[in-house]
């Protein structure tokens, strides 16, 4: 267990862990593959991988039709993802409490740049963050641990006194793989691979993050 006292740097997923988004991304996702690929991905298979992006769905084969899905499902998010997301209770005030407190704040997600800086500005939060790894800034996303290890390096971070705050088993696994701490927040259902993944805390809200992480100041 590692030890909360020592932590000055946290990296938050996006999807799942402050924004609700989990039902849109789900169906645009279902939706997409029925269209470009009917029968190949069932919406309990979507359901259970969320959170390792759209790609991973996709045939592995580069072809035509398989660029048109993700063009389709980018387009899909650009349009809809912040109508159709909201902010989890508590995250904004939470968040802006722990800069406040002398936090190193980031994102590290498997969702695109664009729509991830999008919803960020329709949402307040943009300029909470000190950095923001999407998934065109690494070769491999969650549970690969590059973006953590990404994010780290831009704001002079150390493992030692990061943690990775996530929603599912990717987020987990990638800051272990890291030698980060992780939070496990559960704003869901618990997940079947929980104990695989190993959290070093698990919280209901970013408010009962910072009882744990107590008062820097």
């Amino acid at each position: 267990m590692k030890d909360a006292r020592q932590i000055d740097t946290l990296l938050f997923d996006l999807d799942g862990t402050l924004l609700d988004s989990r039902d849109f991304l789900i169906q645009a996702s279902y939706e997409t593959m029925e269209a470009y690929f009917p029968g190949a991905c069932p919406y309990d298979y979507i359901q259970k991988h969320f959170g390792i992006g759209f790609a991973h769905y996709l045939p592995k084969e580069r072809s035509p039709l398989r660029e048109e899905a993700l063009r389709r499902f980018f387009t899909l998010k650009m349009n809809h993802y912040h109508e159709k997301s909201t902010v989890f209770p508590g995250v904004i005030e939470g968040l802006k409490a722990l800069k406040d407190n002398r936090y190193k704040l980031g994102i590290v997600t498997n969702q695109q740049k664009a729509v991830t800086e999008k919803a960020l500005q329709a949402f307040g939060m943009a300029d909470l963050f000190d950095i923001v790894i999407a998934i065109e800034d690494v070769s491999k996303g969650k549970p690969d641990p590059e973006g953590i290890e990404q994010a780290m390096r831009a704001i002079g971070a150390a493992p030692e006194t990061t943690a990775m705050a996530g929603d599912s088993a990717y987020d987990l696994l990638a800051a272990r793989h890291a030698g980060v701490a992780s939070v496990y927040l559960t704003w869901y259902e618990n997940m079947e691979t929980l104990d695989e993944c190993g959290p070093d805390w698990t919280c209901t809200s970013l408010e009962q993050l910072r009882a744990v992480l107590g008062n820097k100041a």
